[in-house]
């Protein structure tokens, strides 16, 4: 468990540091929401190479069992996870425009929907 916060923490600020929410309920959505959407990301070809390349993630050499620290996991205290927008690139590929609209296409099915779209969108 504490490997898989370990994944997710450097990527995602919110587990850096206790989730401040009364409702636990909206704690676990949260957290399972992330880990779904790490699940799909890793697991798309297109998103994968961007999201994890190689290297990204701790892994273990075969051969010897040793553990490799991934380079994605380091977390610095000058990292705010916060980059400046005038840093940001302007326009997206369209790579990115295939992901979002497959995933638009995905969170509108019955598969991909969730009772609070349906409730609140």
């Amino acid at each position: 468990m504490e490997n898989a916060f370990g994944l997710l923490a450097p990527v995602s600020r919110i587990f850096r540091k206790p989730i401040e929410i009364k409702a636990e309920s909206t704690v676990v959505d949260i957290v399972l929401t992330r880990v779904y959407l790490h699940n799909f990301l890793r697991s798309q070809p297109d998103s994968a190479r961007y999201y994890s390349p190689q290297g990204c993630f701790h892994n273990e050499d075969a051969s010897t069992g040793e553990s490799i620290r991934g380079s994605c996991t380091e977390v610095t205290s000058t990292d705010s996870g916060i980059t400046p927008l005038r840093l940001l690139p302007r326009n997206v590929s369209r790579t990115a425009i295939k992901i979002r609209d497959w995933l638009m296409n995905y969170l509108l099915t019955a598969e991909g929907s969730s009772q609070y779209q349906n409730n609140y969108l």
